[in-house]
């Protein structure tokens, strides 16, 4: 599980590979996940037969270190590209973040232009929200009940609703997935006893409100292909949203907002929940080989 790489003076980070296709696709993980390495092993393991699958687990995920350094977008981007450069995993490549991820794609893609070959979101943060104010209230709830959640995880209580609640950390999926073994399992019980809201997620998600907004105006560039995956679930929480009067978008809106050149940019809806990867991984893994063939 553990390949760990210098990403500054001392800070380590766990860059995890599977398969050897020609090319190289680097799932970013969706906030606040106990071991990426893990929980998104059903989809790398459908992916690796025809491609290189990286799973990176960013600074306080996982096998990663810990550190005191800011959780900025510029930050956070260095520290992607540090991990594959040390870790000898050469570009471009193909990125697939998840959920909050899309953010840090983002600016990975404009401090990196080169390193970046596609993009396909799975439920990513869309920034341009953030002009809604009760998409920036839903922020800072996150915030703060994560900040919570910390504090009350000293009592080690995520690792004990593992084994009394399984699908609140999609356990029972996994049990049900041939890919994982026991070991996976037990191995990500572990992860959640001892890495559940770290430090640096709690850093992170402090910071989420202002990344975000410092990326509310990106558009993806004419010549990137692009595909955002969303799921049934978000789009029917937007759509309500809207309907109520307090997005003046929905999701879709909001994704296809982003686009810039519709002959290689797309979004595409998903039955499912915003855990795509470990609910349908089978449908998400033939979504990206049809677009990363197509593209």
């Amino acid at each position: 599980y553990k390949n760990l790489v210098l990403v500054g003076e001392k800070e380590m980070m766990n860059v995890y590979s599977i398969g050897n296709g020609t090319e190289t696709i680097v799932i970013l993980s969706g906030f606040g996940v106990q071991s990426p390495v893990l929980e998104y092993k059903a989809l790398a393991s459908r992916l690796s037969n025809e491609y290189r699958v990286v799973i990176l687990e960013y600074l306080g995920y996982g096998y990663s270190l810990q550190t005191k350094t800011d959780r900025t977008l510029v930050n956070i981007a260095n520290e992607i590209n540090s991990a594959l450069k040390e870790a000898e995993i050469t570009g471009p490549y193909v990125l697939v973040p998840h959920s909050i991820s899309n953010i840090y794609a983002m600016k990975y893609q404009e401090l990196y232009p080169d390193n970046v070959s596609k993009i396909i979101s799975i439920d990513g943060l869309m920034p341009n929200m953030t002009k809604e104010n009760k998409f920036l209230a839903e922020l800072n709830e996150t915030k703060a009940n994560a900040r919570i959640s910390s504090v009350i995880e000293f009592t080690g209580f995520a690792r004990i609703l593992s084994y009394a609640k399984p699908e609140i950390f999609y356990i029972d999926k996994m049990q049900k997935d041939s890919c994982y073994t026991s070991s996976d399992i037990v191995e990500y019980r572990k992860r959640i006893g001892s890495g559940y809201l770290t430090k640096t997620m709690v850093k992170e998600i402090n910071n989420v409100e202002s990344n975000a907004i410092a990326e509310k105006d990106y558009i993806y560039p004419e010549t990137l292909p692009v595909l955002e995956v969303l799921s049934s679930a978000s789009i029917e929480k937007y759509k309500e949203e809207k309907k109520n009067n307090n997005f003046a978008k929905d999701y879709e809106e909001y994704a296809k907002e982003m686009l810039s050149n519709l002959q290689i940019q797309n979004v595409k809806i998903v039955d499912g929940d915003e855990m795509l990867p470990m609910t349908n991984p089978d449908e998400i893994a033939n979504i990206i080989k049809d677009f990363v063939v197509m593209y």
